[in-house]
């Protein structure tokens, strides 16, 4: 199996990978994570549309908002 390519905008100088966290999450939190590290890094590291990126990692924070709040019902 080949390596996957890693963008920097996933990657901090400190060596942590966005996916060292992710991998523990929800999905809709996996992808909130994303969203928000490569729209807000402090070291000018971003990818694309940073406004956009954090519009859609609102939308999915939302939607897992409502995920628990369901899961929460059925109990």
């Amino acid at each position: 199996m080949t390596e996957q390519v890693r963008p920097d905008y996933y990657r901090f100088p400190s060596g942590v990978e966005v996916i060292d966290i992710s991998e523990w999450l929800t999905g809709n939190g996996a992808q909130v994570v994303q969203y928000v590290a490569r729209a807000t890094r402090t070291d000018g590291v971003v990818k694309g549309d940073p406004l956009g990126d954090l519009r859609k990692a609102s939308l999915l924070l939302y939607r897992e908002i409502v995920r628990l709040e369901r899961e929460g019902d059925d109990k």
